[in-house]
């Protein structure tokens, strides 16, 4: 690919001193480079899974062959594991998101509760030295109706 920019006259733009080159193993050919090619037909043998013997001559090639050979593992054993050790990695996000959400849900729900009672005992506290139950719901902040209730709920 050519990175360099054309200008509004269709003429290249020299900026860029390089060029990226995408390589790819069955399209090498006898103008890729020789390093290059001995590395894209080792890989192109190899995608397979059966290596020719007669095309890795080098000992590096030879080599990773061998481990190759050693580390055999079924393909679909392959993406079975991949796919346990995905699920398991999701399991454990939903775990923690779902725990960290239940946590807070909990937090509020305690402190919900805290303020409720902290409302009735005022309401109740208030009613036993004769405040009228208007000056009471404006005290705890609630409703004259709700202060009854709590007041008829307490005996």
């Amino acid at each position: 690919s050519d990175f360099s920019p054309v200008d509004e006259r269709g003429n290249k733009v020299a900026v860029y001193p390089h060029r990226l080159v995408f390589l790819s193993p069955p399209q090498a050919s006898e103008h890729t480079p020789p390093a290059m090619r001995n590395w894209l037909d080792f890989i192109a043998d190899s995608l397979d899974g059966k290596m020719n013997e007669g095309s890795c001559n080098d000992a590096l090639f030879q080599k990773m062959a061998e481990e190759m050979r050693r580390h055999t593992t079924d393909p679909a054993v392959l993406a079975e594991i991949k796919d346990e050790a995905a699920w398991d990695k999701a399991v454990q996000r939903f775990i923690s998101e779902g725990m960290a959400h239940g946590i807070e849900l909990g937090r509020q729900e305690g402190r919900a509760e805290g303020v409720l009672a902290q409302q009735q005992k005022t309401v109740l506290e208030a009613h036993r030295m004769g405040m009228d139950p208007t000056d009471i719901a404006m005290l705890a902040g609630i409703t004259p109706t709700e202060v009854e209730k709590i007041i008829a709920d307490a005996t």
